[in-house]
């Protein structure tokens, strides 16, 4: 039972985008880690290592970037079946992702928040499933 939960969780275009933000991010990381722990690194080597990994992931902050990891997510989606909000902003068109098939967009009802809520943030709940994870209860 907690599994589908899970699955429904990841199925989303979100935590796709996040799956592939950390990928790019720890394999960038990798090498300057592995050197650090190695008994014959260097300060002069390392002090090196870390300035290009920091330059590399300040790059990274650039919208060509962001451009090419989201069409990777919205690509990722697409290829395993998982539905894209439409009511997202999209790059996508400006930075020729491959297209999503129209059964995948969905389009997600504005809830109404409840007053208890009106001082704070809520940025997800538990307990409401949309479309996607019917097919898992």
């Amino acid at each position: 039972m907690e599994a589908k939960g899970l699955l429904c969780q990841l199925m989303e275009l979100s935590v796709v985008f996040m799956l592939h933000l950390f990928d790019k991010i720890l394999s960038l990381t990798n090498s300057l880690s592995t050197y650090c722990q190695s008994k014959a690194a260097t300060m002069t080597t390392a002090f090196t290592l870390v300035s290009s990994t920091r330059s590399v992931l300040q790059d990274m902050q650039s919208s060509d970037s962001f451009d090419k990891l989201y069409c990777a997510a919205i690509s990722s989606c697409a290829k395993f079946g998982i539905e894209v909000d439409v009511s997202m902003p999209s790059v996508a068109d400006d930075a020729q992702c491959i297209a999503v098939p129209e059964s995948n967009k969905k389009r997600k009802r504005t809830g109404a928040q409840s007053t208890k809520f009106k001082d704070s943030v809520v940025l997800t709940t538990l307990g409401h499933r949309g479309s996607s994870c019917r097919n898992f209860v």
